[in-house]
């Protein structure tokens, strides 16, 4: 136990006064496997990291997520063969397509991406249309062009 007198009361006023302890032991790949593991919930990921001994605030979890996402945004619009908007960042049809990019591109995927990518594919296959992008309205279909080549994004 802890005396007046130790330096372990230093150490624990210090990190107080810097606002908590340093989360740094939990990294943002820990963080992207429990979200690809199906955990969606910012407080389910800090119980699951806290009774594995790795204590973190459902806060900094949910600021983890965030940073995740907007880098996971970045990357995917190099992906892409377009510059998706910050509103059309979302939902099946972006998962998929970001999937799909790096597959064309690739890039190595999960499980469960691979199967994103292919059902797209297989969507757009049975349509005979492609995926293209339009900054203001999002992500469109139209029926494929002779031009579009073997690919279902056009640029």
């Amino acid at each position: 136990m802890c005396q007046p007198s130790d330096s372990c009361i230093l150490v624990v006023m210090e990190a107080r006064r810097r606002g908590g302890w340093n989360n740094s032991t939990v990294s943002d790949q820990e963080v992207r496997d429990l979200l690809d593991g199906g955990m969606s919930k910012a407080s389910e990921i800090a119980r699951h990291l806290t009774a594995n001994g790795k204590p973190i605030s459902q806060q900094a979890i949910s600021k983890r997520i965030r940073n995740i996402r907007d880098a996971d945004e970045e990357r995917a619009n190099y992906i892409l063969p377009w510059r998706v908007n910050s509103r059309h960042a979302y939902g099946w049809v972006y998962i998929s397509a970001v999937a799909l990019g790096k597959h064309l591109k690739g890039i190595g995927l999960t499980p469960a991406q691979l199967t994103q990518a292919a059902e797209l594919e297989e969507f757009l296959r049975e349509r005979d249309a492609v995926l293209t992008y339009d900054h203001e309205r999002g992500f469109l279909l139209r029926n494929r062009r002779p031009d579009d080549g073997p690919g279902a994004l056009a640029a």
